[in-house]
């Protein structure tokens, strides 16, 4: 999609990591997102790795979704009201990659558009227009018109190691806390280049398998945990079950 991608990745590997960052970041989190970088690198130069999704249902528009974006934001107590939801600042596009990398999609779908597969459904772009053109007009188009989150927000109680700012160690115990465990869409550190319900689905169930006995000690060891998930095959339950319910075995 964009040919010029090593230049690109050279340029991000030699950005001074803190530039792009909230100020509120301190010496872990930078750490932490160094360490991202150099995974987001290797995701951006590898042809097996999905950086960006552009689907396609036959109708007459589609979404550009950036899935690797190097930009970061904060998720902070409201000191005002605790009892508030939190306060967000995606910081959307703080990075000047990412606008690259929408320009980049942006003109993609301009040429996949006019393949010969494509022409015969006679699509003519009414957003933002053909007479768009330059990089400058399409980040502009994109910065007014692209939303923040498209259903896959994670990261803000990342697996990572402690010295990195991460929440959650890979057992999925919250550092520093007894007792507290964490098995959600949170601990996922960087987006996965798909959507996010099988992954969260995983996470659930490896979460349950860990602490299922430490939470239910009355349970026989040799009780086969598969059984639920076998017995209860409902949807609905599943889920139940996955997420500490204690279903009779009968």
């Amino acid at each position: 999609m964009l040919t010029t991608y090593q230049s690109l990745i050279s340029r991000v590997n030699s950005q001074n990591a803190a530039q792009y960052l909230p100020s509120t970041y301190g010496a872990a989190n930078i750490r932490g997102f160094e360490a991202q970088r150099r995974v987001l690198m290797a995701s951006y130069a590898s042809t097996k790795n999905g950086v960006v999704e552009i689907p396609f249902s036959g109708g007459g528009g589609t979404s550009l979704v950036h899935e690797k974006p190097l930009s970061r934001g904060t998720v902070l107590i409201n000191t005002s009201d605790r009892f508030a939801d939190p306060t967000v600042d995606y910081n959307t596009s703080i990075n000047p990659v990412d606008n690259e990398i929408f320009v980049a999609m942006i003109k993609f779908y301009r040429r996949w558009m006019q393949a010969p597969s494509m022409q015969q459904l006679g699509p003519q772009e009414q957003s933002p227009g053909s007479g768009v053109t330059s990089d400058q007009q399409l980040i502009s188009y994109a910065t007014q018109g692209m939303i923040s989150s498209t259903a896959h927000s994670c990261g803000t109680s990342a697996m990572m190691p402690q010295d990195q700012a991460g929440v959650v160690s890979p057992e999925l115990l919250v550092y520093g806390v007894t007792g507290l465990s964490v098995g959600d869409i949170s601990i996922i550190p960087l987006i996965p280049a798909t959507h996010t319900c099988a992954t969260v689905y995983a996470i659930a169930e490896k979460w349950w398998s860990w602490h299922y006995y430490s939470l239910h000690p009355h349970i026989d060891d040799d009780f086969e945990v598969d059984y639920y998930f076998v017995k209860n095959n409902d949807h609905d339950n599943k889920i139940y079950n996955i997420f500490g319910g204690s279903p009779s075995p009968d």
